[in-house]
């Protein structure tokens, strides 16, 4: 399956929400799953809000579930996202708080 990756990218510091999310993908990877990731939308950093947000969510259209991380509530984006996987009836995992 392909599980989209989503928790708070915007107002992060670019290198460490780059690892977080590089962690998160080992994850869904040992769960036996291809991750997708915000970073795999081609964007710059720099882009608006709106722009990631659109090229996210259809990424998250072409996956079969979504791998929420820890802090995922504390983004609108992050929240939106979990609103639409649960409204298209996804397979919705979150990352263990340890």
């Amino acid at each position: 399956m392909k599980i989209y990756i989503s928790g708070p990218v915007t107002g992060q510091p670019i290198e460490e929400t780059k690892k977080k999310f590089a962690q998160a993908a080992k994850q869904v990877e040992a769960f036996g799953h291809t991750p997708v990731q915000p970073f795999d939308n081609n964007l710059e950093w720099n882009a608006t809000w709106e722009e990631w947000m659109v090229a996210d969510i259809a990424l998250l259209f072409k996956c079969d579930g979504i791998y929420l991380l820890k802090d995922w509530k504390s983004s609108s984006g992050a929240r939106i996202e979990h609103f639409i996987a649960n409204e298209r009836g996804m397979e919705i995992i979150e990352q263990p708080k340890i």
